[in-house]
């Protein structure tokens, strides 16, 4: 793979991507994970952002829907974007001392072989939102990485207790998802009051929606991004 680019003397942050050699997440979800970590970026007011045209240029779109009261000015600093393969990172170019929030499932096999952990070398993890589920997973290398780069901060309680079981600090912080609403002012006054269903087949009551968007496969990582913020602002309307 080509290198991927850089800014000289800039700190290098990672941007989670769902690319890997088997498969290509075709969940939104994935995605909306994505959103709720950049939020956390954009509301620095004194970051600013090089490196990834396609991510500058979308982080520069996404600052300006960032909530008054999330705002922080925080020091100043240049960050410079990298995208990075949640499952495939092992294969790309990375470069040195690339800090990134690692979040998500992190089971999706590479052709059945082997599971993407360790992660690269060059990458320096803040293991957030982390969902363990196949204990296969949790090799004598793996858990090794893990105590390494913990505490892990784990999205449901099942997977600190597995972590725990192998002697790996965990503690439950939940779902990044479920701060995404940085980026989503809410309408003054908010009188929001139905419920979306997810995936949903119990019943034919309310609105529904499905996550898998085959359409995800032919766009670009920026594009899937801004899909997704499109999905979330469309369920924000379908809901009032």
């Amino acid at each position: 793979l080509e290198p991927l680019p850089t800014t000289a003397g800039k700190r290098n942050f990672g941007v989670l991507s769902y690319d890997q050699p088997g498969i290509r997440s075709r969940n939104i979800g994935d995605y909306i994970q994505t959103i709720a970590s950049i939020g956390h970026l954009l509301r620095y007011e004194n970051l600013s952002f090089s490196g990834d045209q396609g991510l500058t240029e979308l982080f520069s779109k996404f600052r300006k829907s960032v909530k008054e009261e999330r705002k922080y000015a925080g020091p100043e600093a240049e960050l410079n974007l990298v995208e990075v393969y949640r499952d495939g990172n092992v294969y790309q170019d990375i470069p040195e001392d690339t800090w990134y929030i690692a979040f998500g499932w992190y089971m999706h096999d590479i052709f059945g072989k082997s599971f993407n952990i360790p992660f690269h070398p060059n990458l320096r993890p803040i293991l957030l939102s982390v969902f363990v589920r196949y204990p296969e997973m949790l090799t004598p290398e793996a858990i090794a990485y893990l105590k390494k780069y913990g505490p892990v901060g784990c999205r449901d309680w099942q997977s600190v207790a597995v972590l725990r079981a192998v002697g790996v600090p965990a503690f439950f912080s939940g779902c990044l998802t479920t701060t995404v609403d940085t980026l989503f002012p809410a309408p003054s006054p908010d009188r929001r009051s139905g419920t979306l269903r997810v995936d949903w087949t119990k019943d034919n009551k309310g609105p529904k929606k499905k996550q898998t968007v085959t359409a995800i496969r032919d766009k670009s990582f920026p594009e899937n991004l801004e899909l997704a913020r499109n999905w979330v602002a469309e369920d924000r309307k379908s809901v009032v």
